[in-house]
């Protein structure tokens, strides 16, 4: 019988995280293992969880110090003895049988990964979320054409199949395998870092667009609701990482579209922020480091709603983005 190790990491999250762990806890099927790694927090978070842990046995509870998500995961890989690992945010929630349908479909299609869709919650209203790839199962040459959209889609930026770890069921070795090597330095795009190498070595990869048992909370450490003064020096790190992990020079090219949308959320926010500094001057010295600027003339996009910022990068002049 088939186990799943949920692998839950958390920091300051005692408002969310019991409806998180009651979700888990609450599986329809019952054969898991539910690893929480505490990074150092400093509300009641470990202590709410350890208080589930005295009351059922499958609760693994760590502590470490702060590092941040990516420690956080690696340290909770050293725990997880499982057939499939399921990652799940503490500010999130599952449905009850989310475990059980998502296993029986990777035990019908021996697939690598399960991908579903989510649903995102806000204050008032919820929103569905899809990949851009139909439902179906991928392998062989299906599996080659839909890694060709995996990243780009056509649509500027859409992604083939959405990035988030979270929400998708994964063979143990091979998250394992990938999540191992991503720098504890990354801290943009942490789940990029894992998903792109670790999907584009799959050998299949099942998507089920309706079914969507993964309440999704929160996101303030998107790569589009974070910046801080090194957001584009953390990108840099990222998006060096996924140049060394990804060889296929179609893939690549893809890759681009990833990278100046990470760029563009970044000046985004800047538009958007009240910080006093000289913000025209500033990107203009930043992104001169930026390779991604010298391939844009080469990138097919079209009707964009960031279109007055990419026409920005590509001149390296954002002064009237801003007077």
């Amino acid at each position: 019988m088939e186990k799943v190790s949920v692998l839950i990491p958390a920091y300051n999250s005692e408002r969310l995280i019991p409806k998180c762990i009651s979700s888990a806890i609450n599986q329809s099927y019952q054969n898991i293992e539910i690893i929480i790694v505490d990074d150092g927090s400093t509300d009641n978070t470990f202590s709410i969880c350890n208080n589930y842990a005295k009351s059922d046995k499958r609760l693994k509870i760590i502590r470490k110090s702060n590092g941040g998500v990516v420690s956080a995961r690696i340290e909770g890989t050293k725990y997880a003895d499982g057939d499939f690992v399921l990652c799940l945010d503490s500010d999130d929630f599952i449905d009850r049988t989310m475990i059980e349908q998502m296993l029986e479909i990777a035990k019908q299609s021996n697939a690598d990964v399960v991908c579903t869709g989510y649903i995102k919650e806000k204050p008032n209203e919820s929103a569905i979320r899809r990949n851009y790839l139909d439902s179906g199962i991928y392998k062989g040459k299906s599996l080659e054409d839909a890694l060709s959209m995996l990243i780009y889609s056509g649509e500027f930026y859409r992604p083939g199949i959405m990035p988030f770890i979270c929400g998708k069921l994964i063979k143990t070795d091979l998250y394992k395998k990938y999540q191992k090597t991503v720098p504890i330095e990354i801290n943009r795009g942490e789940d990029v870092a894992v998903m792109f190498p670790l999907l584009l070595n799959s050998k299949c990869i099942v998507i089920n667009n309706e079914f969507k048992p993964y309440h999704y909370r929160k996101n303030s450490k998107s790569i589009c609701h974070s910046l801080d003064n090194e957001h584009f020096e953390k990108l840099q790190i990222l998006y060096n990482y996924l140049d060394e992990k990804i060889e296929d020079e179609k893939i690549l090219k893809q890759l681009n579209y990833y990278k100046l949308f990470g760029i563009v959320c970044g000046i985004d926010m800047i538009l958007n922020s009240t910080s006093s500094f000289e913000k025209a001057s500033y990107l203009t010295s930043i992104l001169k480091d930026f390779p991604i600027i010298n391939s844009i003339d080469t990138m097919n996009i079209q009707n964009s709603k960031y279109d007055n910022i990419i026409n920005a990068i590509k001149h390296n002049d954002f002064t009237k983005l801003f007077y």
